[in-house]
């Protein structure tokens, strides 16, 4: 099983998470979202196997990180998970 890292769980990411479960795709999920009633709402909805707290227990083990957050956001998340991307 390989492992996705879903970083914003709002539209996008939690479409994407939604779609990987219609697919049937043999992946574990894990999102991670500021606000935790997001997080929540991903989790019952079924968008994501779980959410982590922190970006880079987020991302710690993932084969694939998705960014689905404001183009602004993006540098500062990229900075923040840089050291625990292999």
């Amino acid at each position: 099983m390989s492992r996705m890292a879903i970083i914003g769980l709002g539209l996008i990411g939690g479409s994407m998470g939604l779609a990987l479960r219609k697919a049937k795709a043999d992946i574990e999920v894990v999102g991670f979202a500021r606000r935790p009633e997001v997080a929540s709402r991903a989790i019952e909805r079924g968008a994501v196997d779980r959410t982590e707290g922190s970006l880079s227990s987020t991302v710690r083990g993932a084969d694939l990180v998705f960014i689905a957050t404001p183009a602004m956001a993006i540098k500062a998340i990229l900075a923040e998970i840089e050291g625990v991307l292999v």
